[in-house]
């Protein structure tokens, strides 16, 4: 489901809300009271962090080097791709429950589809 927000200069955005209505109606009541002739609104689309399994074993493969020299130059380098697809879904399984768990899911997000509103007079 979308949500919305709103901005007074088309840049810093506010609020999450479940209608675009209530956006515009938010944004409004804010134009008015800082006296602002337009307001923006848009869709707001919140980040999701998303672990890549290769970014990781590619991490994995710097740290083996660096502590083990050339021994360790080819460690991991046949992992199966099936086995990469289910360490990259256990990795974010694992990291979603973690942000859950203790408050760290983001609480920014970027905008597309913004539409400028004009005040009446």
């Amino acid at each position: 489901m979308s949500k919305w927000g709103y901005s007074l200069n088309g840049e810093d955005y506010f609020g999450l809300y479940d209608s675009k209505e209530e956006a515009i109606k938010e944004g409004e009541t804010e134009a008015r009271e800082y006296e602002k002739d337009s307001f923006f609104v848009a869709r707001a689309i919140t980040f999701q962090p998303y672990i890549y399994a290769e970014d990781v074993i590619e991490e994995i493969q710097q740290n083996a080097y660096d502590n083990c020299g050339e021994y360790a130059e080819t460690y991991l380098d046949d992992v199966q791709r099936k086995h990469r697809d289910e360490l990259e879904e256990k990795l974010n399984e694992v990291f979603s429950n973690w942000i859950n768990k203790y408050g760290y899911t983001p609480n920014f997000y970027s905008v597309e589809d913004v539409e400028t509103y004009r005040l009446n007079s």
